[in-house]
């Protein structure tokens, strides 16, 4: 049914209820609510939310009633509500307890909400709950008036035991409803004369799990959105999306217009290019130039009212930095086009949509092969997005010509290789050894990102040292900091005293050093959501223990190699004695950035050995 009609703001609160029935009174909070001790289906839960239910009209109305039960010490986090609109009416909010049998309420004050300025001009409201103790439960009625959303969520991090949304659109502009389809999460849906009902019971809270990417990839949640283009007629298809972007107009320019109107780059992009004629070579100067030249104010806009303005000024959002990018690519005759993604936190794009979209960057194919450039930040390498935009399927827009859809998964691996030579010292029971370190992709620009600013460049030496109890680093040396188009490359000597342990004359110590797994985050039974490591990578360290006069060994860890089915992600380990010295290896290699959760048992099979190897032992014995 097409009775939405118009499109919706975040609805960045968790809400979920019963059925309103236009607007009654919901059922009054029982004896028996606050004798319960644990949810039947939720056992562990340390609270819920018993209802959350939610009357929206859609342009003049939202109400929403919610009922929280606490649990236990731990629910107690969970007592303060905050809702996130500037001109919500609290009707009623109360705390209910049970004393010698009857039920007490406490109501929240009106000078007891706190507003909270989160913007200029927007603000939220926090109710801080009184009297709120294990077995309590608290209770809100609140109403915002004209009001739309573009997302409403039926999924929190409490279990919810009733859901109910009922919806109705008055206003003549038709909306499209999606829900999410990476959310296993099914509501029922009925229609009854103008409105639509969406209810589930059940609903389990979204579990934090590592390697999430983004809760919002999997949330239930309903999307809500107006899919008309510049001349108001209906969206069908990804191509009236397409048609959409290249006809928005800031300025009175769009999208091909301005790749158009590029003269006033013409003798810049001559300098830049030299006599290069290597169509990549090409690219890859122009792509420097424009990220060393312009700085980014912050923003994500696609454009401002003149962009030669802002190549003059040498400074604008993220959008106008891609797309002077993409026309300079163009003026140096290259087949550069802007390409719409959504950041992580909006989810994957998996319907005709135009709302989820809040980026722009550049798409170049040189001889069949394609790139994704963000020149806006001073740490992107060629063809490397920021981590937050490595988020599925992103739009290609081919200037009015047509459109695809392109991933924007990472394909090249980042590498940290790690070189460590270790002498060991039996006297002293330590170890003092050398490191040589290389980092590429994205394991260099976190590092540049963390430690790049010249008074950071200690804060690494100075990290180690605190992360490692009688650890100290000296002749701390970093090349390649200051240019992201290189592998970083980083020496120090290292003095670690009480690393090796004595036990009946016998020196025990790890075979990685600090270069291990110090804990592994894979350890549940069973996993919910895919694994997103965000790009594939593959560490490999070689490190060398010279064994000390008068000692040979007597043990070492076993070797091992394991790979996952369709080998996304393996590991191989390698111990063995060589004249005078213990050689070790490792190889850990993840080959592609997100894994699906079917390959769960393997990877965490790969993890926990991986685990062990770094709390294992060599052994030396005296000759």
């Amino acid at each position: 049914m097409n009775l939405l009609k118009k499109a919706i703001p975040v609805f960045a609160f968790l809400f979920c209820g019963v059925l309103w029935s236009q607007h009654k009174k919901m059922p009054d909070i029982t004896v028996e609510q606050l004798q319960e001790t644990q949810d039947d289906v939720f056992p562990e839960a340390s609270a819920k939310i018993i209802y959350r239910d939610i009357f929206f009209e859609f342009g003049d109305v939202l109400k929403v009633r919610e009922a929280r039960k606490i649990y236990n010490n731990e629910g107690l986090e969970y007592s303060d509500l905050e809702i996130p609109y500037e001109d919500a009416e609290i009707i009623e909010a109360k705390t209910y307890n049970l004393e010698d049998g009857k039920i007490v309420i406490t109501e929240v004050r009106e000078k007891e909400i706190i507003k909270k300025e989160v913007s200029e001009d927007d603000t939220d409201y926090i109710i801080p709950f009184p009297n709120v103790k294990e077995g309590s439960i608290i209770e809100i009625f609140y109403i915002v008036k004209d009001i739309g959303m573009w997302a409403m969520y039926y999924q929190s991090v409490l279990p919810l035991e009733h859901f109910h949304l009922a919806f109705t659109n008055p206003t003549p502009v038709e909306l499209t409803l999606s829900r999410n389809g990476y959310s296993p999460i099914e509501l029922e849906v009925t229609q009854k004369n103008d409105f639509l009902y969406y209810t589930g019971k059940n609903i389990p809270a979204l579990k934090d799990e590592a390697y999430l990417g983004s809760f919002n990839n999997y949330r239930g949640r309903l999307f809500i959105e107006v899919l008309l283009n510049y001349r108001r007629y209906k969206i069908k298809d990804w191509g009236d999306v397409a048609q959409y972007f290249n006809n928005l107009s800031w300025g009175g320019e769009n999208f091909k217009d301005l790749l158009s109107k590029r003269n006033f780059l013409k003798s810049e992009t001559i300098r830049v290019v030299g006599e290069e004629t290597d169509p990549l070579q090409k690219a890859i100067k122009i792509y420097s130039y424009i990220r060393d030249r312009m700085e980014w104010d912050g923003y994500y806009r696609y454009f401002d009212f003149s962009i030669k303005k802002n190549f003059k000024t040498k400074k604008g959002s993220a959008g106008v930095i891609n797309v002077l990018l993409a026309m300079m690519l163009r003026e140096a005759g290259l087949d550069a086009n802007m390409v719409m993604v959504a950041s992580k936190d909006r989810g994957f794009i998996h319907f005709t949509t135009k709302k989820l979209f809040n980026y722009i960057v550049t798409h170049i194919n040189i001889n069949g092969k394609f790139y994704l450039l963000d020149a806006s930040r001073e740490n992107g390498a060629f063809g490397e997005l920021p981590l937050h935009f490595v988020n599925g399927d992103a739009l290609l827009l081919y200037n009015g010509k047509g459109h695809a859809l392109v991933s924007t998964q990472a394909k090249v691996k980042s590498q940290n290789l790690l070189v460590i030579d270790v002498n060991i010292d039996p006297e002293e029971l330590g170890v003092r050894g050398s490191v040589k370190k290389r980092l590429s992709g994205y394991f260099a620009r976190s590092h540049r990102d963390d430690y790049g600013d010249p008074e950071d460049m200690t804060d690494y030496k100075q990290n180690l040292e605190e992360s490692h109890n009688f650890l100290s680093v000296d002749n701390y040396v970093v090349k390649e900091m200051n240019n992201p188009d290189r592998p970083l490359s980083m020496f120090y000597g290292f003095d670690w005293e009480e690393y090796v342990e004595e036990i009946d004359g016998d020196l025990y110590f790890e075979p990685l050093l600090y270069f291990g797994l110090e804990e592994n985050h894979f350890k549940q039974e069973n996993r919910i959501y895919p694994i997103d490591f965000g790009f594939p990578s593959a560490k490999k360290v070689n490190m060398t223990f010279k064994i000390p006069d008068g000692y040979e060994v007597k043990s070492l860890p076993e070797s091992i190699a394991l790979a996952t089915p369709d080998n996304l992600a393996s590991l191989s380990f390698q111990c063995k004695q060589k004249d005078r010295q213990i050689e070790v290896s490792l190889n850990v290699d993840i080959n592609q950035g997100i894994i699906p959760v079917d390959y769960y048992p393997s990877l965490k099979e790969i993890f926990a050995n991986y685990t062990n190897i770094s709390n294992s032992k060599i052994v030396l014995t005296k000759l």
